[in-house]
């Protein structure tokens, strides 16, 4: 069996450019803004919400300050602090971003993360 592998590419919306990898996620954190952000969640089906924002803040925070991407078990420990209890779960997540916490990152603009999740 044949793996296809993707080539790295750049796409342009609304007249500004973005590289993307050979996984399709940004290779500049800094490029990321609303445009690629909405890109990257339509590709996925996913409307954003103030509530896919509150994860995607927190993801980009945690990576500015760490340089790295945060555990499963970070992660998921901080959703009662973003949205309460009850919303808190690895349920609700997985409501906001049905493809787990790899896609969350990379609809926040995060590096690929080569781990499985």
């Amino acid at each position: 069996m044949f793996q296809v592998m993707r080539m790295a590419e750049i796409i342009e919306l609304h007249g500004k450019k973005y590289a993307l990898d050979q996984n399709g996620y940004l290779t500049e954190m800094s490029q990321w803004d609303s445009q690629i952000m909405d890109w990257f969640a339509d590709q996925a089906n996913i409307a954003i919400t103030d509530e896919h924002y509150k994860v995607m803040e927190y993801l980009r925070e945690y990576y500015e300050i760490h340089k790295k991407h945060p555990g499963m078990r970070v992660l998921f420990a901080a959703l009662p602090e973003i949205f309460g209890r009850e919303k808190g779960t690895l349920t609700y997540f997985h409501e906001l971003f049905p493809g787990g916490c790899n896609q969350a990152y990379k609809i926040a603009g995060l590096p690929v993360q080569h781990s499985c999740c």
